[in-house]
């Protein structure tokens, strides 16, 4: 996104900029301008200093008025950003796949602090994992079957070839993270992004300007040219009952239990 500025806002920002004179150089010209006021005494100033001196006022103005704008956008770093995956009550992902073009079935992931996860794919799988004590069960909902499961407590359940953390993979991140120029608007906040790559993949990472991580998308590029757009929400409200690791009432375990 560009932003054009009127001319005499562009002449204080030039005026901002820091090719500055060294230490030196200051104290000498001021000394001068010392010297200077003390012969002019009570002189009148010229028409043409008095308009230097408002010129100056009116970029003082500007520069207080638009400081947000110019020293937010420098301020926000990725740590800023990261530190929310570090650091959460709850953590809601949402997470839309595409494959060559096609559409393929909605994940929502739920994750509270003290290690509990729900992902639902579709709505006719859920997987719940309880990794503090090690149990997990999936679901599947048309069926109405449960299958309990069991892993190192502590640990981290199983995954399939080629599956991706992404929250270990962000929360661990400690690669190069580039400021992207452009900002965009996302659920009505100002966002500002990050191009970093995680799992070997391009990402893009986008946060409001208090570092709150709004939206991702990674493009695994390749022949399958797989993409995938996430949300965040953070810190919501969850139904402790959703991370049950029991068999729902009605659902057949395949243990035959």
């Amino acid at each position: 996104m560009s932003t054009t500025l009127a001319p005499r806002l562009v002449a204080c920002v030039d005026a901002l900029r820091d090719d500055r004179p060294t230490p030196d150089a200051r104290d000498a010209a001021q000394r001068r301008l010392v010297e200077r006021l003390e012969r002019a005494g009570t002189m009148p100033r010229p028409r043409a200093l008095r308009l230097v001196g408002a010129a100056v006022a009116a970029c003082a103005v500007a520069v207080l008025a638009l400081g947000p704008l110019f020293l937010g956008r420098e301020a926000l770093a990725f740590a800023d950003v990261q530190r929310h995956f570090l650091a959460f009550e709850t953590l809601e992902m949402t997470i839309e796949t595409s494959a060559g073009g096609a559409a393929m079935p909605r994940q929502v992931v739920q994750t509270t602090r003290d290690g509990r996860v729900r992902v639902d794919i579709g709505s006719n799988l859920s997987v719940i994992l309880d990794t503090a004590r090690g149990h997990g069960i999936s679901l599947l909902h048309d069926a109405r079957a449960a299958a309990p499961f069991a892993f190192p407590p502590g640990g981290r359940a199983p995954r399939s070839d080629g599956e991706v953390d992404w929250l270990e993979e962000l929360r661990t991140f400690q690669g190069m993270a580039e400021r992207i120029a452009e900002t965009r608007t996302i659920d009505g906040q100002l966002a500002y992004g990050f191009a970093l790559t995680l799992a070997g993949q391009r990402t893009e990472l986008w946060a409001n300007a208090d570092g709150l991580p709004l939206a991702m998308e990674i493009d695994a590029g390749g022949g399958a040219t797989l993409a995938l757009a996430f949300e965040f929400a953070f810190n919501r409200p969850i139904d402790p009952a959703l991370f049950s690791t029991e068999a729902p009432p009605g659902y057949a375990r395949a243990d035959g239990e």
